[in-house]
Protein backbone atom coordinates (compact mmCIF):
# COMPACT_ATOMS: atom_id res chain seq x y z
CA UNK A 1 0.00 0.00 0.00
CA UNK A 2 2.68 2.54 0.87
CA UNK A 3 4.94 1.66 -2.30
CA UNK A 4 1.46 2.38 -4.34
CA UNK A 5 1.19 5.91 -2.86
CA UNK A 6 5.20 6.34 -2.87
CA UNK A 7 4.19 5.62 -6.63
CA UNK A 8 1.72 8.07 -6.90
CA UNK A 9 3.90 10.86 -5.47
CA UNK A 10 7.23 9.86 -7.85
CA UNK A 11 4.87 10.87 -10.73
CA UNK A 12 3.08 13.78 -9.48
CA UNK A 13 3.66 17.05 -11.24
CA UNK A 14 2.73 18.75 -8.13
CA UNK A 15 4.87 17.16 -5.79
CA UNK A 16 7.63 17.67 -8.00
CA UNK A 17 6.92 21.26 -8.72
CA UNK A 18 6.69 22.06 -4.80
CA UNK A 19 10.03 19.94 -3.71
CA UNK A 20 11.68 22.65 -6.54
CA UNK A 21 11.42 24.89 -3.85
CA UNK A 22 12.85 23.27 -0.63
CA UNK A 23 15.00 25.05 1.38
CA UNK A 24 17.46 24.97 3.92
CA UNK A 25 14.69 24.97 7.13
CA UNK A 26 15.26 22.88 10.72
CA UNK A 27 12.50 21.18 11.61
CA UNK A 28 11.88 23.14 14.39
CA UNK A 29 11.37 26.12 12.13
CA UNK A 30 8.99 24.69 9.77
CA UNK A 31 6.84 23.16 12.06
CA UNK A 32 7.10 26.53 14.06
CA UNK A 33 6.21 28.36 10.23
CA UNK A 34 3.39 26.51 9.54
CA UNK A 35 1.55 26.24 12.96
CA UNK A 36 2.15 30.01 12.72
CA UNK A 37 0.51 30.77 9.37
CA UNK A 38 -1.83 28.53 9.76
CA UNK A 39 -2.99 30.32 13.31
CA UNK A 40 -3.21 33.29 11.54
CA UNK A 41 -5.46 31.70 8.85
CA UNK A 42 -7.70 30.25 11.31
CA UNK A 43 -8.04 34.26 12.74
CA UNK A 44 -8.03 35.48 9.65
CA UNK A 45 -11.26 32.96 8.73
CA UNK A 46 -12.90 33.70 12.34
CA UNK A 47 -12.71 37.38 11.97
CA UNK A 48 -14.43 36.88 8.03
CA UNK A 49 -17.12 34.69 9.91
CA UNK A 50 -17.72 37.51 12.62
CA UNK A 51 -18.08 40.07 10.30
CA UNK A 52 -20.44 38.41 7.68
CA UNK A 53 -22.77 37.14 11.06
CA UNK A 54 -22.74 40.66 12.54
CA UNK A 55 -24.05 42.12 9.43
CA UNK A 56 -27.14 40.43 9.57
CA UNK A 57 -29.62 40.92 12.55
CA UNK A 58 -31.64 37.93 13.74
CA UNK A 59 -30.60 35.55 10.82
CA UNK A 60 -32.43 31.96 10.40
CA UNK A 61 -30.52 28.80 11.20
CA UNK A 62 -30.06 28.88 7.11
CA UNK A 63 -28.61 31.98 6.84
CA UNK A 64 -25.76 31.66 9.83
CA UNK A 65 -24.76 28.42 7.80
CA UNK A 66 -24.59 29.90 4.98
CA UNK A 67 -22.73 33.06 6.49
CA UNK A 68 -20.04 30.54 8.50
CA UNK A 69 -19.43 28.68 5.38
CA UNK A 70 -18.45 31.40 3.46
CA UNK A 71 -15.47 32.43 6.28
CA UNK A 72 -13.71 29.92 4.16
CA UNK A 73 -13.79 32.58 1.13
CA UNK A 74 -9.78 33.73 2.34
CA UNK A 75 -8.35 30.28 2.30
CA UNK A 76 -6.94 29.70 -0.84
CA UNK A 77 -6.11 33.44 -1.36
CA UNK A 78 -4.15 33.17 1.60
CA UNK A 79 -2.40 30.32 1.24
CA UNK A 80 -1.80 31.01 -2.59
CA UNK A 81 -0.34 34.56 -1.44
CA UNK A 82 1.62 33.49 1.76
CA UNK A 83 3.62 30.41 -0.98
CA UNK A 84 3.50 32.56 -3.67
CA UNK A 85 5.73 35.79 -1.65
CA UNK A 86 7.62 33.35 0.62
CA UNK A 87 8.03 30.25 -0.77
CA UNK A 88 8.15 31.11 -4.31
CA UNK A 89 6.45 28.52 -5.19
CA UNK A 90 4.29 28.42 -8.62
CA UNK A 91 1.16 27.11 -8.69
CA UNK A 92 1.00 23.96 -10.22
CA UNK A 93 2.68 23.19 -6.84
CA UNK A 94 -0.85 23.37 -5.08
CA UNK A 95 -2.08 20.76 -7.58
CA UNK A 96 -3.86 23.43 -10.01
CA UNK A 97 -4.19 21.25 -12.80
CA UNK A 98 -5.06 22.81 -16.20
CA UNK A 99 -7.66 20.60 -16.70
CA UNK A 100 -10.22 21.98 -13.86
CA UNK A 101 -13.57 21.53 -15.28
CA UNK A 102 -13.19 17.61 -16.02
CA UNK A 103 -11.38 17.36 -12.90
CA UNK A 104 -13.85 18.58 -10.47
CA UNK A 105 -16.62 16.47 -12.83
CA UNK A 106 -14.83 13.70 -11.41
CA UNK A 107 -14.98 13.99 -8.09
CA UNK A 108 -18.22 15.38 -8.13
CA UNK A 109 -18.86 11.91 -9.32
CA UNK A 110 -16.56 9.81 -6.63
CA UNK A 111 -18.44 12.17 -3.72
CA UNK A 112 -21.75 11.38 -4.43
CA UNK A 113 -21.34 7.81 -5.66
CA UNK A 114 -19.45 7.87 -2.22
CA UNK A 115 -22.27 9.09 -0.34
CA UNK A 116 -25.09 7.60 -1.74
CA UNK A 117 -23.48 4.11 -1.19
CA UNK A 118 -23.64 4.98 3.10
CA UNK A 119 -27.43 6.01 2.45
CA UNK A 120 -28.02 3.02 0.30
CA UNK A 121 -26.44 1.05 3.17
CA UNK A 122 -28.26 3.01 5.99
CA UNK A 123 -31.31 2.56 4.38
CA UNK A 124 -31.00 -1.19 3.61
CA UNK A 125 -30.05 -1.86 7.70
CA UNK A 126 -32.62 0.19 9.23
CA UNK A 127 -30.64 3.10 10.13
CA UNK A 128 -32.26 5.49 7.96
CA UNK A 129 -35.76 6.73 6.68
CA UNK A 130 -37.12 8.41 4.49
CA UNK A 131 -39.99 11.14 5.47
CA UNK A 132 -40.54 13.07 2.94
CA UNK A 133 -39.71 16.42 0.69
CA UNK A 134 -39.98 20.27 1.14
CA UNK A 135 -39.65 22.23 -2.08
CA UNK A 136 -40.08 25.31 -0.07
CA UNK A 137 -36.62 25.96 0.46
CA UNK A 138 -35.78 24.81 -3.06
CA UNK A 139 -34.42 28.64 -3.46
CA UNK A 140 -31.85 27.85 -1.28
CA UNK A 141 -30.34 25.01 -3.78
CA UNK A 142 -27.82 27.82 -5.33
CA UNK A 143 -26.38 29.33 -2.31
CA UNK A 144 -25.68 26.00 -0.57
CA UNK A 145 -24.51 24.60 -3.58
CA UNK A 146 -22.23 27.98 -4.09
CA UNK A 147 -21.24 28.33 -0.17
CA UNK A 148 -20.39 24.67 0.18
CA UNK A 149 -18.40 24.57 -2.94
CA UNK A 150 -16.24 27.76 -1.10
CA UNK A 151 -15.81 25.92 2.10
CA UNK A 152 -14.67 22.67 0.59
CA UNK A 153 -12.09 24.42 -1.71
CA UNK A 154 -10.84 26.70 0.76
CA UNK A 155 -10.57 23.44 2.92
CA UNK A 156 -8.85 21.30 -0.11
CA UNK A 157 -6.99 24.58 -0.41
CA UNK A 158 -4.98 24.72 3.26
CA UNK A 159 -4.91 20.53 3.63
CA UNK A 160 -4.01 19.06 0.34
CA UNK A 161 -3.00 21.99 -2.19
CA UNK A 162 -0.61 23.73 0.76
CA UNK A 163 -0.72 21.02 4.10
CA UNK A 164 0.65 18.19 2.26
CA UNK A 165 2.45 19.93 -0.48
CA UNK A 166 4.52 21.66 2.53
CA UNK A 167 6.00 18.75 4.34
CA UNK A 168 6.04 16.65 1.16
CA UNK A 169 9.28 19.18 0.58
CA UNK A 170 11.71 17.80 3.65
CA UNK A 171 9.75 14.51 4.72
CA UNK A 172 8.43 11.15 2.88
CA UNK A 173 5.01 11.50 1.16
CA UNK A 174 3.23 9.21 4.52
CA UNK A 175 4.34 11.90 6.69
CA UNK A 176 2.83 14.59 4.53
CA UNK A 177 -0.32 12.79 4.36
CA UNK A 178 -0.59 12.25 8.14
CA UNK A 179 -0.02 15.97 8.48
CA UNK A 180 -2.33 17.03 6.39
CA UNK A 181 -5.21 14.41 7.90
CA UNK A 182 -4.77 15.41 11.09
CA UNK A 183 -4.77 19.21 10.07
CA UNK A 184 -8.00 18.44 8.60
CA UNK A 185 -9.09 17.38 11.56
CA UNK A 186 -8.74 20.55 13.50
CA UNK A 187 -11.78 22.96 11.93
CA UNK A 188 -14.18 19.82 13.12
CA UNK A 189 -12.98 19.92 16.65
CA UNK A 190 -15.92 22.28 18.02
CA UNK A 191 -18.22 20.48 15.76
CA UNK A 192 -21.64 19.65 17.67
CA UNK A 193 -21.74 15.57 18.45
CA UNK A 194 -17.97 14.90 17.71
CA UNK A 195 -16.97 11.70 18.88
CA UNK A 196 -14.15 9.26 18.31
CA UNK A 197 -15.48 7.39 15.52
CA UNK A 198 -16.06 11.06 13.61
CA UNK A 199 -12.57 12.05 14.15
CA UNK A 200 -11.96 8.39 12.92
CA UNK A 201 -13.87 9.12 9.49
CA UNK A 202 -12.83 12.43 9.08
CA UNK A 203 -9.47 11.22 9.05
CA UNK A 204 -9.79 8.51 6.68
CA UNK A 205 -11.68 10.58 4.17
CA UNK A 206 -8.36 12.58 4.61
CA UNK A 207 -6.57 9.68 3.59
CA UNK A 208 -9.13 9.13 0.44
CA UNK A 209 -8.85 12.97 -0.66
CA UNK A 210 -5.09 12.74 -0.15
CA UNK A 211 -3.93 9.59 -2.43
CA UNK A 212 -6.76 10.73 -4.95
CA UNK A 213 -5.11 14.55 -4.71
CA UNK A 214 -1.46 12.60 -5.74
CA UNK A 215 -2.94 10.15 -8.36
CA UNK A 216 -5.08 12.60 -10.58
CA UNK A 217 -2.41 15.18 -9.45
CA UNK A 218 -5.03 17.24 -9.19
CA UNK A 219 -6.46 20.24 -6.10
CA UNK A 220 -9.85 20.22 -8.24
CA UNK A 221 -10.93 16.22 -8.14
CA UNK A 222 -10.77 16.84 -3.81
CA UNK A 223 -12.99 19.94 -4.00
CA UNK A 224 -15.13 18.11 -6.56
CA UNK A 225 -15.64 15.17 -3.78
CA UNK A 226 -16.02 17.68 -0.73
CA UNK A 227 -17.90 19.74 -2.45
CA UNK A 228 -20.91 17.16 -3.50
CA UNK A 229 -20.73 15.18 -0.27
CA UNK A 230 -21.45 18.25 1.88
CA UNK A 231 -23.92 19.80 -0.16
CA UNK A 232 -25.90 15.52 -0.84
CA UNK A 233 -25.35 14.91 2.24
CA UNK A 234 -26.83 18.34 4.17
CA UNK A 235 -29.39 20.36 1.59
CA UNK A 236 -30.51 17.32 -0.67
CA UNK A 237 -31.12 14.65 1.86
CA UNK A 238 -31.37 16.20 5.22
CA UNK A 239 -28.35 14.55 7.61
CA UNK A 240 -26.38 16.92 9.69
CA UNK A 241 -23.45 17.90 7.90
CA UNK A 242 -20.40 17.17 10.43
CA UNK A 243 -22.81 18.19 13.48
CA UNK A 244 -24.24 21.16 11.39
CA UNK A 245 -28.46 21.11 10.66
CA UNK A 246 -29.49 22.29 6.94
CA UNK A 247 -32.76 23.08 5.26
CA UNK A 248 -33.16 20.51 2.79
CA UNK A 249 -35.36 19.30 -0.30
CA UNK A 250 -35.45 15.80 0.66
CA UNK A 251 -36.01 14.28 4.06
CA UNK A 252 -33.77 11.79 5.62
CA UNK A 253 -33.51 11.24 9.43
CA UNK A 254 -31.74 9.06 11.58
CA UNK A 255 -33.41 6.20 12.91
CA UNK A 256 -31.33 5.92 16.28
CA UNK A 257 -27.86 7.49 17.96
CA UNK A 258 -26.19 4.41 17.34
CA UNK A 259 -22.55 3.95 16.26
CA UNK A 260 -23.35 1.93 12.90
CA UNK A 261 -25.89 5.20 11.77
CA UNK A 262 -23.80 8.06 13.09
CA UNK A 263 -24.91 10.13 15.82
CA UNK A 264 -25.66 14.21 16.37
CA UNK A 265 -22.57 14.68 13.61
CA UNK A 266 -24.56 12.68 11.20
CA UNK A 267 -23.86 9.65 8.96
CA UNK A 268 -19.73 10.90 8.51
CA UNK A 269 -19.45 9.71 12.85
CA UNK A 270 -21.05 5.97 11.29
CA UNK A 271 -19.39 2.60 10.53
CA UNK A 272 -21.12 2.80 7.52
CA UNK A 273 -19.34 5.39 6.32
CA UNK A 274 -15.99 3.92 7.88
CA UNK A 275 -17.03 0.95 5.57
CA UNK A 276 -17.76 3.21 2.67
CA UNK A 277 -14.53 5.24 3.21
CA UNK A 278 -11.84 1.90 3.88
CA UNK A 279 -13.59 0.42 0.22
CA UNK A 280 -12.85 4.26 -1.30
CA UNK A 281 -9.09 4.31 -0.02
CA UNK A 282 -8.71 0.71 -1.03
CA UNK A 283 -10.00 1.81 -4.94
CA UNK A 284 -8.33 4.81 -4.85
CA UNK A 285 -4.97 2.98 -4.24
CA UNK A 286 -5.46 -0.36 -6.14
CA UNK A 287 -7.57 0.52 -9.01
CA UNK A 288 -5.50 -0.12 -12.20
CA UNK A 289 -3.52 3.41 -12.56
CA UNK A 290 -3.46 2.76 -16.32
CA UNK A 291 -7.41 4.02 -15.80
CA UNK A 292 -6.92 6.90 -13.62
CA UNK A 293 -9.66 5.44 -11.69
Amino acid sequence: MLSRINDFAQSSKTVTEARKHTGNVSPVKEVALFIGWFIVLMILMGIIGLILNFSVKNPSNDVTVLLSLLAFIPAPFFMILLSRRIEKRSLESFGFSPNALMSVAKGLLIGLVMFLAVVAIGIISGQYRFTGFDFGCAYLFIPYLVCFAIQSFGEEFYTRGWTLTYFSKNHSIITAIIISCIVFIIPHMMNNGLNVMAIINIFLMGLVLAVLFLRFDSIWVCCGIHTIWNFTQGFLLGFNVSGIETSSIIKFTQTSSSIIGGGAFGPESSLIATFVIVIALVLAIYYPKKSKI
